[in-house]
């Protein structure tokens, strides 16, 4: 796979903001960020670009992180699903806490 130049985040809580201040320093990147919580969206917007709804994070990303808890990543992915292309890489970095 070529250097992704669209790098969507979705889940911008702990693990997400963790990667993207790290993506951040990877020159010629675009970043897309995605919470559902407006708040989170707030305070995610001080570190990466937050989109203005989940379908334009996801939108032409060459690389989909999924970073929300783990009982969201099916629907999450259901949604997603109608703007991944054919090469489009979705990894999952949810964690279970209990």
């Amino acid at each position: 796979m070529p250097t992704p130049s669209k790098v969507a985040i979705i889940g911008v809580g702990l693990l997400g903001g963790s990667l993207a201040l790290a993506l951040k320093k990877q020159k010629g990147w675009k970043l897309a960020g995605w919470n559902h919580r407006a708040s989170s969206r707030r305070k995610a917007a001080r570190i990466l670009p937050v989109a203005p709804s989940f379908e334009k994070a996801v939108q032409g990303a060459d690389v989909i992180l999924l970073c929300s808890h783990s009982g969201s990543i099916s629907p999450v992915l259901r949604q997603a699903a109608p703007f991944l292309g054919p090469e489009t890489l979705v990894m999952d970095v949810s964690s279970v806490k209990g």
